[in-house]
């Protein structure tokens, strides 16, 4: 007996998005070293 949990979140808005991709670059241009996993760099 198996359940399968979907999440899908559609975007009709690509300015919705830009804050955090901004946000992302900013900190990965300050990483010093190969991190593994979201859980690390959150």
């Amino acid at each position: 007996y198996f359940q399968v949990y979907t999440l899908k979140h559609d975007v009709t808005d690509i300015q919705s998005l830009m804050p955090g991709l901004i946000l992302a670059i900013r900190k990965v241009i300050r990483l010093k070293n190969l991190i593994y996993g979201l859980e690390k760099f959150l």
